[in-house]
């Protein structure tokens, strides 16, 4: 029994060494690119030199991705459970049997624009210029408003499952980002400011970041707007603003 605890114990302490295991990430992805021709690995880290993302492609499974499958691609994003790491990126394909490939993988601290496209740009780079390909995401992904921006050539569809916008799906989305919207602050865009829509352009402030609304345009900085149909959150407050002006 004091065997067991102690074992427990000993795990627990080591995976609880986040530092540690952060500094031998790139001795990690050194040795994978030395031991495998061609395989892509970045870091990226912030000014205090932190850990901010990470892109992993192994050199044979690009290769098999190119030169023996349909160039289908799979791309969303999954929350991770920790102290640091909220998001990784997963990259696949379907093979003759319609098992998942897995082409590429990346973990971020955020899931945000910056973070998707920084993956994004690392995966047109792994697969070589020119390659394009199609490209399925889930609609509500935050990943999948990046795709036509990095892969400007590419088609880009969604999963059936939600391309379905059916009213109490829509309804449900906009409950939820209603609820989320409260408090928000959304300000009008002066005159004297260049905008080819100053009366309809608002910069809302979510607390933490501020993106730009496009009543005209019917689009959003956070690119939710745009990928589902669905107003988004900011948008929302826009409205509501404009409510209680009127």
């Amino acid at each position: 029994m004091d065997l067991a605890f102690t074992a427990l114990t000993y795990i627990c302490v080591r995976m609880c060494e986040h530092e540690e295991s952060f500094n031998k990430l790139h001795v990690y992805l050194h040795n994978l690119r030395r031991t495998n021709l061609h395989t892509h690995t970045h870091i990226k880290t912030n000014l205090m030199d932190r850990f901010q993302s990470c892109f992993l492609a192994i050199g044979w499974v690009v290769h098999a991705f190119i030169n023996c499958f349909l160039s289908v691609i799979f791309i969303g994003s999954v929350h991770l459970r920790g102290n640091y790491l909220k998001t990784m990126f997963v990259v696949v394909t379907k093979d003759g049997n319609n098992l998942n490939f897995p082409i590429a993988f990346g973990t971020a601290v955020e899931n945000n624009l910056v973070s998707c496209t920084w993956f994004l740009m690392r995966l047109k780079e792994s697969l070589g210029q020119g390659r394009e390909a199609t490209f399925i995401s889930n609609m509500d992904d935050v990943i999948s408003s990046c795709v036509d921006n990095v892969f400007t050539n590419s088609y880009h569809g969604y999963t059936w499952s939600l391309t379905i916008v059916l009213t109490p799906y829509a309804q449900m989305v906009l409950q939820r980002r209603m609820q989320k919207s409260i408090g928000w602050q959304a300000t009008q865009i002066p005159q004297q400011i260049s905008s080819p829509l100053p009366t309809n352009v608002y910069p809302v402030s979510d607390f933490k970041t501020t993106f730009v609304v496009d009543l005209n345009g019917h689009t959003c900085s956070c690119g939710k707007w745009r990928s589902l149909g669905i107003t988004c959150g900011h948008a929302i407050a826009v409205h509501v603003i404009q409510t209680c002006m009127n």
